[in-house]
């Protein structure tokens, strides 16, 4: 085998390997937040569902037995992948760090002119 033949066949593999671990995330990320406790039965139907993959497909995908993955099948699972849930919890909190922050600083303000009302004639 020639050493340009030798590299074309270990760039597709390597190439393979890449969308197979991208495809496997990607099912993985699809059921995380949708399905936490259902068996892996479960998610693998779930994810098929909201890829529009076959099930037989989807399941070989999620044990890494495809043999190839095509780039319509990737396309379809970083499709169905949520919002990142994550970013979007955090940012949820800091906005209510800073919401209670804004009521201590009326409460003191409300108190402050209270105290100012009292002390007028």
């Amino acid at each position: 085998m020639s050493e340009n033949a030798w590299e074309s066949r270990v760039s597709t593999v390597a190439l393979h390997l890449h969308r197979s671990a991208k495809a496997a995330e990607g099912l993985s990320r699809i059921v995380a937040a949708l399905a936490p406790g259902d068996s892996i039965k479960g998610k693998v139907r779930k994810a098929h569902e909201l890829t529009g993959l076959s099930y037989s497909r989807t399941r070989e995908i999620w044990y890494g037995r495809a043999r190839r993955i095509d780039e319509s099948e990737l396309k379809a699972i970083e499709a169905a992948i949520p919002p990142d849930m994550e970013s979007d919890l955090a940012y949820l909190r800091s906005l209510e760090t800073r919401v209670a922050a804004m009521r201590q600083e009326l409460e003191g303000l409300r108190s402050r002119m209270e105290g100012a009302a009292l002390d007028r004639p």
